[in-house]
């Protein structure tokens, strides 16, 4: 097993290298979010192509929040909330990897040899809720990123009310495809976006999904 350092410097992805340049079109000068933000790498990414973003990240997992608070301490624009995502307020059980540090997940069905008997309990809150709390409901959202190994669908669930007020680019991955436990539950919520006037922008079939896969979702109305 590689030291946790080099698995961070090693640790970039297809929602940072290739689709976030993507929806650079999106970005106009306002909020960027990070659901899963791991240890930070989309963070970096985000501020190399956008250095005037001011960042909300959310990572439940306490050492890799530790890590990202580190990170980016000296920067006023990166903010960084050990929560979990859902679709309600209480506490979870996330599974936390031992080799691959990407691999954390709270839908314990899918969980293997290498998070099975590392089990973490965090808190857990909507985004809508989130910003009732803080005061932030009227910030202006420029481009979502969701990562959050097939917890997605629960993350959308809980932000609706912001869906329905802004439209920001969505950078999600999709767990597993039609591997995902509960798969039904997740199309229902790719249904929703589209209901918004979202559309897939990257090619992907996501009915047809057979496996994990990162889909670029832009607003027309």
């Amino acid at each position: 097993m590689d030291d946790f350092q080099t698995q961070v410097d090693r640790m970039r992805s297809s929602l940072s290298d290739h689709l976030l340049p993507q929806v650079a079109n999106s970005f106009k000068g306002n909020w960027i979010i990070d659901v899963g933000s791991n240890v930070g790498t989309f963070i970096d990414s985000a501020l190399q192509l956008f250095p005037d973003a001011t960042i909300l990240a959310f990572e439940p997992v306490s050492t890799y929040y530790q890590y990202t608070i580190d990170r980016f301490k000296d920067l006023d624009s990166v903010y960084i909330e050990n929560l979990a995502l859902s679709d309600k307020d209480g506490t979870a059980n996330i599974f936390v990897a031992t080799e691959n540090i990407g691999w954390n997940t709270m839908v314990e069905e899918m969980v293997d040899g290498d998070n099975a008997n590392n089990l973490e309990t965090i808190k857990t809150t909507s985004f809508d809720l989130y910003l009732d709390y803080v005061g932030l409901t009227d910030i202006v959202v420029d481009i979502l990123k969701i990562d959050t190994e097939g917890y997605e669908y629960k993350v959308i669930r809980g932000m609706r009310r912001f869906l329905e007020r802004q439209k920001p680019a969505i950078l999600c991955e999709i767990g597993w495809g039609k591997s995902h436990p509960f798969w039904n539950e997740e199309l229902v919520t790719f249904d929703y976006l589209f209901g918004l006037g979202y559309k897939v922008k990257n090619n992907v079939d996501i009915e047809s999904l057979e496996g994990t896969q990162d889909v670029v979702f832009i607003y027309e109305g």
